[in-house]
């Protein structure tokens, strides 16, 4: 095999041999959190003859400093002395570029008449044995030139068979050069910090105390600080040099991003003294204009999606983004995302905060993502109250709320009525929730009806996260707006609230006569309006009949969707009380209720399959049957893959009910398929369990 390299080329790099040093660099000063790589590099460097060892991760993920913390350990310094070398590969352009480094470094001197290679071959056989790391790699090897790439392989390959020579290399991207064998090629790739080193590392690297970093509530906002970045160490390395209070760096993330990750110096061109340049250097590398047209767009999702993208998700992008495969393998290619633990690929914070300002979504994008999210934000009172095993609905959480806040941005009032739907049902984030409620208020007429709703929903953050007092301002408001409206019904909720939070706070002749005049509203009230929020401490009994009562005059006049959300609550109460006569009656009436309402066949789907559920229990097999099945045609043809996978499961366990095992074996493998489809792994292979758990009882049987 030829080394590809252009000796007039590598004479002018070693004879210029711009800022290389013939010393390695220093050993990191701070190092937390990487001991097992270390260790494990170690040993596989201490062995005779080792295949190249491999470090690969996103730009910042601290690849250059593992490697440096393993040239400078004591047991490598022992085994190679002073033949240990450091190039980096950073600006070079060819295979030349790097072997003209690495001659300057062995201090060869060399000429057009006799070719660099060999110089470099025999100084290296003198020496052994000799270290040596070549630092980001990709400069030369994820360049588009195959050409170049190839050559770039042949250069690794050529260094990797000499047996005085053991060979590190770190470079950006998912996976490593496989024209030969690497000795870590499962255990090469670097993932963040963990939460107690990358404090460790702040804590170390930044002049302020200890004890006033450990303190309230500079302990708090650092945690906060580091999980806003992803625990990721040059983010975290250039956060702490600059010597101030987390909570003063929290507040400058929170509005400049990527700008506070910048070293305070005048040349802001090296990787290691700023993000944004570190992220330039590896989107560089991605196709471009017209060739990475696909990748741009799905970049600028994923930097919309604080959870990662699903599979499910990805597949519902498909009519968006053409080759949506491809592109998402070229961005992991290059470390641009991640793959996470649920099978969803994952951005790091500080290059979704970079891309999100440098690379919008196109309309056609945005109108997709919306579609999805903003369509999850409405459907949450369902998907929370899924009795079978449905999909996990707290991992796309942070997405949904992403979507509500860029909603806020880009709509304003227009998107109250989702905002506050979800605000309603997602008890999980109360934080968040103020939070955008607190957005979507200045964008709303001061005097509407849905800024009251904002303003009860604020209050009942408040009350929620015990800050009852603080929840009193906007409370009085909102009834005060609903007085000067005329909105009795709201009003009288809003009074027995405030009844409510005096009591709470002692004021009990306050809280008497809000009681009072709630009382007397609530008389008056000619009907009750359906966004109507009942009172913290109102009877059951009394909120079903009014839900039922605001269904009927819902229902009359044609208002599809408050039936819906109406029937949803009637069935929260009466599964509460346990009744379980009771809750098969109210799902039988909904699903007569679904029949009239021809906007709403998902739900009416989705109340078939609870109901099957039901009969299943009660030995109505045939009657389970019939509900399931229709279930499972309306959700296919809606192409709703993992509502389909959770109602197939139904129609699964009918089957077994019935006998019909071989065919409950392969439902079982069709909701497996469906879920893996949908993005919900977990959910797959537990669905992939039970049809071989099935298949052995048969075996067994026979």
């Amino acid at each position: 095999m030829r080394l590809f390299v252009s000796s007039e080329r590598a004479q002018l790099i070693w004879c210029s041999a711009i800022l290389q040093f013939k010393q390695p660099p220093s050993r990191p000063g701070v190092f937390y959190g990487r001991d097992k790589e270390v260790h494990r590099l170690v040993e596989q460097a201490m062995v005779s003859n080792s295949a190249p060892l491999g470090i690969i991760g996103p730009g910042g993920i601290g690849k250059t400093v593992l490697a440096l913390t393993v040239l400078h350990h004591q047991r490598v310094v022992a085994q190679f002395g002073t033949e240990r070398f450091f190039v980096s590969c950073e600006g070079a352009m060819s295979p030349d570029d790097v072997l003209g480094h690495f001659a300057n470094k062995l201090g060869i001197q060399g000429s057009e008449d006799a070719p660099l290679w060999p110089a470099v071959l025999n100084n290296v056989r003198c020496r052994q044995p000799v270290f040596l790391i070549l630092d980001s790699f990709e400069s030369i090897w994820s360049q588009s030139d195959e050409s170049l790439c190839e050559a770039s392989e042949v250069f690794l390959a050529q260094l990797a068979v000499l047996d005085e020579l053991t060979l590190m290399v770190t470079m950006r991207g998912s996976h490593l050069p496989e024209s030969f064998a690497w000795a870590n090629i499962e255990t090469a790739r670097l993932v963040t910090l963990n939460a107690t080193a990358a404090r460790s590392t702040f804590t170390d690297l930044c002049c302020i105390q200890p004890e006033i970093l450990n303190s309230e509530p500079e302990a708090t906002a650092l945690t906060s600080l580091l999980r806003e970045i992803d625990f990721m160490p040059l983010a975290i390395t250039l956060l702490a040099r600059l010597d101030d209070l987390p909570s003063r760096l929290l507040r400058e993330w929170s509005e400049y991003r990527t700008e506070v990750l910048e070293a305070d110096l005048q040349d802001g061109t090296c990787r290691e003294l700023s993000v944004e340049v570190s992220i330039k250097i590896s989107l560089a590398h991605l196709p471009q204009e017209a060739a990475g047209i696909q990748q741009r767009q799905l970049l600028s999702v994923f930097s919309q999606l604080p959870a990662g993208l699903f599979p499910g998700v990805s597949i519902q992008l498909q009519a968006t983004i053409a080759n949506i495969n491809s592109a998402a393998q070229d961005l992991l290619r290059h470390s641009l995302v991640y793959p996470g633990k649920l099978g969803e690929l994952r951005m790091l914070s500080p290059v979704r905060h970079y891309v999100s300002a440098s690379l919008p979504m196109s309309n056609a994008t945005q109108s997709a993502v919306d579609k999805i999210y903003l369509g999850l934000a409405s459907a949450c009172p369902r998907l929370e109250r899924m009795d079978f095993d449905g999909p996990a609905y707290d991992v796309e959480l942070p997405n949904i709320l992403c979507a509500l806040n860029s909603a806020v941005d880009r709509h304003g009032a227009a998107s109250a009525s989702t905002i506050l739907n979800f605000e309603l049902y997602c008890s999980h984030r109360r934080h968040a929730c103020l939070q955008l409620v607190q957005k979507l208020l200045p964008h709303l007429d001061k005097h509407c009806e849905q800024t009251a709703h904002c303003l009860m929903a604020i209050a009942s953050q408040y009350d929620v996260a015990g800050n009852t007092r603080l929840g009193l301002g906007p409370l009085k408001q909102a009834a005060e707006l609903f007085e000067s409206q005329g909105q009795q019904a709201f009003e009288a909720v809003s009074r027995a609230w405030l009844a409510i939070f005096f009591r709470k706070l002692g004021q009990t002749q306050d809280a008497n006569l809000c009681r009072a005049r709630a009382n007397i509203l609530m008389r008056n009230s000619s009907q009750l309006s359906y966004q109507a929020r009942p009172a913290p401490d109102e009877d059951m009994v009394a909120a079903e009949q009014r839900y039922k009562d605001i269904r009927e005059d819902r229902l009359q006049a044609g208002d599809e969707r408050t039936v819906t959300l109406m029937s949803d609550r009637i069935l929260e109460i009466v599964s509460k009380r346990g009744d379980e006569a009771a809750y098969t009656k109210e799902l039988e009436l909904s699903v007569e209720l679904g029949k009239q309402l021809p906007s709403q066949p998902r739900w009416l789907a989705m109340t078939q399959a609870m109901l099957g559920q039901q009969y299943l229990a009660a030995d109505k097999v045939d009657d389970a049957e019939a509900l399931v099945a229709q279930a499972c045609a309306v959700l296919s043809e809606d192409k709703d893959l993992s509502n389909l996978a959770s109602v197939t499961g139904v129609l699964a366990d009918i089957r077994l009910r019935q006998g019909r095992v071989g065919e409950a074996i392969e439902l079982n493998l069709t909701v497996s398929k469906l879920y893996h489809e949908s993005g919900w792994l977990p959910q797959a292979e537990s669905a992939k369990k039970r049809a071989e758990s099935l298949g052995e009882q048969i075996t067994v049987s026979e």
